[in-house]
């Protein structure tokens, strides 16, 4: 039995029900950096911090099923605290000694790590509610899974209705767009996609260019297209206007040479008729 404790890797310590301890394996002295004696010889009170607010809800749980898991404060020898992940149950000896048996895992480095991840996905977010620029994500049949605060806006639509919803139903109408072409040319190797479409929005549709990057799953199928986007409908707007000025600067220049040149041919004529009635061109 003895052997068995000390070479588990968790700290074991067998104690009576109402908080002395019995014995206390080398994980746990090496834990709490108390001999076993010191341990023994301070109970409860001295390795767990009985103020603890989760501590009565565990030992009532524990009397009245037989057993309990979760987190407590316990205390290290130098009176530092940390969080460990324990599990307890209570069982009878032979003799008919009621005992229990307590495991405790320090779980410090694992809150450390939720805590950083935390933090980072704190610092994601509010980096992604505060871009200007629109973020969507979709899954290979188009349907939306995350919409940006953002797109929200633009569109007018809470979060809760767009997902699910498919991303190409924000497209207006007339607009030509055909999505399987676009989901097709998205699961391209190097598997991103540049495409300018309009956009419904409160204000009627508006020019957004979309930079779209898919991941794909084991089958080489679309798992999730990541979508940001850009307003562009005052430069698309200048654009056309540009184009339209430059396509009629050309009908009149065509216009104007097409004169000239007529202009000439007649003069040709004219010439050549005076030249066979033995009058001087002119």
């Amino acid at each position: 039995y003895r052997l068995l404790l000390d070479t588990s890797i968790d700290a074991v310590m067998l104690t009576h029900p109402d908080g002395r301890i019995i014995s206390a394996n080398r994980a746990a002295c090496k834990m709490l950096g108390m001999t076993e004696e010191e341990i023994l010889e301070g109970g409860r009170g001295l390795v767990l911090d009985t103020e603890d607010p989760r501590l009565p809800g565990y030992l009532k749980e524990r009397q009245e099923t037989g057993r309990v898991s979760g987190v407590l404060t316990f205390i290290r020898k130098d009176k530092t605290r940390f969080q460990g992940e324990f599990t307890s149950a209570i069982f009878k000896m032979s003799q008919g000694n009621i005992m229990s048996s307590v495991v405790i895992r320090d779980i410090t480095e694992r809150m450390k790590a939720l805590k950083q991840i935390s933090d980072s996905e704190t610092k994601y977010r509010m980096l992604i509610e505060n871009q200007s620029d629109q973020i969507v994500s979709f899954d290979g049949n188009g349907n939306i899974l995350y919409t940006s605060p953002s797109f929200q806006k633009f569109t007018g639509i809470p979060e809760g209705e767009c997902e699910g919803r498919s991303f190409f139903s924000f497209l207006p109408e007339e607009e030509k767009a055909n999505p399987e072409a676009i989901l097709k040319e998205i699961s391209r190797h190097p598997h991103n996609h540049y495409m300018e479409l309009r956009m419904q929005s409160p204000g009627g549709p508006q020019w957004i260019a979309w930079n779209n990057n898919a991941t794909l799953d084991e089958q080489g199928n679309i798992h999730e297209v990541i979508c940001i986007g850009r307003n562009i409908h005052e430069q698309k707007m200048a654009q056309m206007t540009i184009q339209e000025q430059l396509q009629e600067l050309k009908r009149w220049h065509d216009t104007t040479l097409g004169r000239e040149f007529r202009i000439l041919e007649l003069k040709k004529e004219v010439n050549q008729l005076l030249t066979e009635s033995g009058k001087p061109p002119r």
